[in-house]
């Protein structure tokens, strides 16, 4: 049966080029503004939809006046003209747009299923062309004294920890499908997803998506079976990582936990910046706290922390791009929103558990249960992730 949903099509286009990014290898994608062409053109097949209906609900409203307080935060902030906060007036509200769109474009659970799909799909993709450029001898980065994998067309500061976490934020999607699916084929294929994009997270050298694997399937254990199952996997990814991987990411993921001489050494200054940006994560919470205290109200505005940091610590690191971002979500919206931005933030998410909980009986292994599995897992990891990076302005989790 042909699909004619042809919003999420659209839909999808535009989440390939968010996620691809291939305007930077294409400029004509950029020139003619293809991600609004079809922003666009997904609310025109919109209206033309009969099968469209209102879906405004508390989760909606709640994003709304969470974006709406970023806007006043903007507008009351001292720091309007920085790059970064321009960036966000620019761009980054209009993924409210996109939000409202992904919502009214979903009619019932083929829908669902076809987006996730599609977007894994997508993902899948671009990293079968990164692993293709990478081998090849591109797509990486020298960082903290190693080698670095990172997405065809992305390089740069943040390239890899940015390809390390959209891989792994995508295994709650692959999940979905893998217990969706019917074909053994596609479970296969689904399976073989699963291993290249740990993969990626182990070449990408981000440590903290790593963890982030581990997370995701503490999540999902359910029942002895899938315990025991999720045991021998990770006894097996360890055993790949100590005795498979190269010397260098050997060093990266086991150095500060086991007691080794290993062959990789780096030396004692890009050791001690590895050690600051683990530890960063905590600091850049801190820092978000001691600048919501200067603003409680609107904080500082979107965008604007990692320049308003340096009111609150003057041992602050640079990189090429200026001062370091605070690497903490709850950070970030402490400092920018003010801690009645992060009130909202957390209403959002209770609301969003709440209603999940509140659910009524669904079927055992029916899509329905799939698609609360999925909610509830990618939610809690992207919590998890918040802890580690700065993902406020990131579009996924819209998604």
């Amino acid at each position: 049966m042909k699909y004619k949903n042809y919003t999420i099509i659209i839909i999808l286009i535009y989440l390939w080029i968010r996620v691809a990014n291939p305007q930077a290898r294409f400029e004509i994608i950029g020139t003619i503004r293809l991600e609004k062409v079809l922003i666009i053109l997904g609310w025109m097949t919109l209206f033309f939809n009969e099968r469209v209906k209102a879906k405004f609900n508390a989760i909606s409203l709640l994003i709304l006046i969470f974006f709406l307080w970023q806007l006043l935060s903007y507008l009351f902030s001292d720091y309007s003209d920085y790059y970064l906060a321009q960036h966000w007036f620019e761009n980054y509200w209009k993924n409210i747009i996109v939000y409202f769109l992904i919502l009214f474009a979903i009619n019932d659970r083929k829908d669902i299923y076809v987006l996730i799909a599609g977007y894994v799909v997508i993902v899948a993709l671009y990293q079968v062309h990164s692993w293709y450029d990478f081998l090849g001898g591109g797509s990486y980065v020298y960082q903290q004294g190693i080698k670095r994998m990172v997405g065809v067309w992305s390089s740069g500061i943040g390239s890899a920890n940015y390809y390390g976490m959209i891989t792994m934020l995508t295994l709650p999607f692959a999940y979905f499908w893998y217990k969706s699916a019917e074909s053994i084929k596609a479970k296969r294929l689904i399976i073989a997803y699963g291993i290249m994009t740990c993969a990626s997270v182990f070449f990408s050298g981000t440590r903290g998506a790593l963890v982030g694997i581990l997370v995701f399937i503490f999540l999902n254990m359910r029942g002895f079976k899938q315990i025991v199952t999720s045991f021998i996997f990770l006894m097996i990814m360890v055993g790949v990582a100590y005795f498979a991987l190269p010397d260098y990411l050997q060093y990266r993921y086991f150095s500060l936990i086991v007691e080794k001489d290993f062959h990789y050494q780096v030396s004692e200054k890009v050791e001690d910046i590895s050690k600051t940006s683990a530890e960063g994560r905590l600091e850049g919470l801190h820092d978000g706290w001691e600048l919501a205290l200067l603003k409680p109200v609107t904080g500082f505005g979107p965008g604007s922390s990692p320049l308003a940091r340096l009111q609150v610590n003057d041992q602050m690191r640079f990189s090429e791009d200026g001062p370091l971002q605070l690497h903490n979500l709850y950070g970030q919206i402490l400092a920018e929103t003010g801690f009645v931005g992060l009130f909202i933030f957390f209403m959002t998410i209770i609301v969003y558990l709440v209603q999940l909980r509140k659910a009524g009986p669904i079927q055992p292994n029916s899509i329905d249960e799939n698609i609360k599995i999925f909610l509830q897992s990618f939610i809690l990891l992207f919590l998890y992730y918040g802890m580690i990076s700065h993902t406020l302005y990131r579009y996924y989790w819209f998604l």
